[in-house]
């Protein structure tokens, strides 16, 4: 929201369809606290809301947590920066590298947010995913 010449954050009268559609729902710390607060509900009751199945919580050089629908959470830490260049979009890096471990590669969730972590530091490094690092080939050996 816009007020003032001022950038406030604010949470979308869309937000509710959205959650509705998410199987898997991802939001930085500033983003979850937002999202809580405008619904006024825990995150076990806001994922049994909408039926999301896991929240992914990026936080950062603090790491984060997943939590699956039965409220059973999983922490976990950042990887190692050996020297930062840009957060920007690490979020987003995190979230797909850990979708494609947890669904593609059939990880466990503590072993796809590891993963997801390393892809993530890279980014901020620097060393930017490309597009033949993207393509991800299924059993079937099709493109998703």
């Amino acid at each position: 929201m816009i007020k003032n010449q001022k950038i406030y954050r604010q949470v979308c009268n869309q937000m509710s369809a959205g959650l509705t559609l998410a199987h898997i729902a991802k939001a930085n710390e500033a983003e979850y606290h937002a999202i809580r607060a405008f619904f006024g509900l825990t995150l076990s009751e806001l994922m049994k809301r909408f039926e999301i199945d896991e929240f992914v919580v990026t936080m950062g050089k603090n790491g984060g947590l997943v939590q699956k629908r039965n409220g059973k959470s999983f922490q976990y830490r950042a990887a190692e920066i050996k020297i930062p260049k840009d957060p920007t979009g690490a979020g987003d890096v995190f979230l797909a590298a850990y979708v494609t471990h947890r669904f593609v590669n059939q990880a466990d969730i503590p072993e796809a947010c590891i993963s997801a972590a390393k892809t993530a530091a890279r980014q901020v490094e620097g060393n930017y995913i490309t597009g033949d690092q993207l393509r991800i080939q299924g059993n079937t050996g099709k493109l998703f």
